[in-house]
């Protein structure tokens, strides 16, 4: 068995390594991907959960058969590396033998992973998974630590001079983690600040199930939220698809370079077809027309404000 694989596709922006520790998760949120992943039936993934066999000491012989050091090994994709209710000591010892090989760690949690931050240093990880409050989590994610309490461990980690992270991904509710982002960042005193911020954020989407979240409007505003925090963010692909862009139009005359005719914002630009349509069906084209994209209608603003200089093209 080996234990220790490279991640593949999306994934493999979390760590040049992982290792999934457990046969299964109780925390049940009724949005995991895992048991299709791992083609297991729902309950059975909820309910059987153990350590995989051998799994500490296979990863030990990995990382000396292979030489593997000055790694970030995340912890975990299919499972949680803290299974509420369970021993979580293979988790203790596989992170004790990632740090003695001059390896890092990543963890990512919705347990409770307090025990272990004493094996981890500047060098590592601490994350949680926020999805919402902690209302609604008692329903989506009725076997895990709630939220209030992951982020009080996170909190714990930072000021043990732990590196912090959290995916807000799925959300499930929009508010409840925009007023996360909030708390961690908006702080009344420098002192009380250091000690609740976090190194950074992923902000994901829900996908494969239903939601009523206007995703461009949650994206748009945790964006603006993050910029104004000074936040360090990350918005993954599937979330910045949904929100919206803004297109300015204009058409510069090549001598004078003054917009020979108005400039024109196309707001709701959520892929290439939409807005070609528009430009052909609805819009009068010109030659030398050019189009120019942005996220904001502040940034659209000011280009619009160059171009009305002769500053742009």
């Amino acid at each position: 068995m080996k234990p220790i694989y490279e991640p593949r596709g999306a994934a493999k922006e979390y760590g040049d390594l992982a290792i999934n520790i457990y046969t299964g998760c109780p925390h049940r949120c009724y949005y995991c991907f895992a048991p299709n992943v791992l083609h297991r039936e729902k309950d059975r993934f909820h309910s059987c959960v153990s350590p995989r066999e051998n799994i500490v000491e296979e990863v030990r012989k990995q990382i000396e058969r292979e030489g593997i050091t000055g790694k970030l090994i995340h912890l975990c994709f299919t499972c949680d590396p803290y299974p509420t209710g369970y021993d979580t000591t293979p988790t203790r010892e596989i992170i004790k033998a990632i740090k003695e090989s001059g390896n890092h760690v990543q963890i990512l949690t919705k347990g409770d992973g307090s025990r272990d931050l004493d094996l981890l240093d500047e060098n590592d990880w601490y994350g949680v998974t926020i999805s919402c409050g902690d209302k609604l989590a008692e329903e989506n994610e009725p076997g895990a630590v709630s939220p209030s309490r992951r982020i009080a461990t996170l909190i714990m980690a930072k000021e043990s001079g732990i590196k912090t992270w959290v995916s807000f991904e799925p959300v499930t509710d929009a508010v409840a983690v925009l007023k996360t982002i909030k708390f961690l960042y908006s702080t009344e005193t420098e002192d009380i600040r250091k000690q609740v911020s976090v190194d950074k954020i992923k902000i994901g989407k829900l996908n494969y199930h239903h939601s009523n979240i206007d995703w461009d409007w949650f994206g748009r505003h945790a964006e603006i939220l993050c910029k104004d925090l000074g936040a360090n963010y990350y918005i993954k692909e599937s979330l910045r698809k949904e929100m919206a862009k803004i297109v300015v139009v204009y058409n510069v005359d090549f001598l004078t370079h003054v917009p020979v005719r108005h400039i024109v914002t196309y707001h709701n630009y959520t892929c290439e077809e939409d807005f070609w349509n528009w430009y052909y069906k609805d819009y009068a084209p010109l030659d030398g027309d050019k189009i120019a994209v942005f996220d904001t209608q502040a940034e659209a603003n000011e280009f619009a404000e160059k171009l009305g200089r002769g500053e742009a093209e």
